[in-house]
């Protein structure tokens, strides 16, 4: 059983966070995350879930994703078991199938 980090990017988006505030806050959960929730030896990474619902390609906040992603997967390589975008529309699956080979697989 592995922790699961969820990212609601429709809440994301309404949110009046700076991205280094979007930054402090990933970073903060998931620092907890490790001395929390894994079990050196046992669990040692976790599944995140982005739920796109009632977000458009558009709409993304793409300084916030950035903000939150980039660092995450430099200062925590491998950590990432498996990720999941549920309720996307259309036009972001098809840009996934794009982006997800520009993505490091040892994220």
């Amino acid at each position: 059983m592995r922790p699961i980090f969820v990212l609601d990017v429709g809440r994301l988006k309404k949110a009046k966070i700076t991205p280094e505030m979007a930054l402090n806050m990933s970073t903060f959960f998931v620092q907890f995350l490790i001395t929390r929730a894994l079990v050196p030896g046992k669990v040692e990474n976790w599944i995140a879930i982005v739920n796109m619902k009632d977000v458009g390609i558009t709409e993304v906040p793409k300084k916030l994703m950035k903000a939150i992603t980039q660092p995450l997967q430099v200062l925590f390589k491998a950590r990432l078991y498996r990720l999941h975008v549920i309720n996307a529309q259309w036009t972001i699956k098809i840009v996934w199938k794009i982006v997800k080979k520009l993505v490091d697989p040892l994220t």
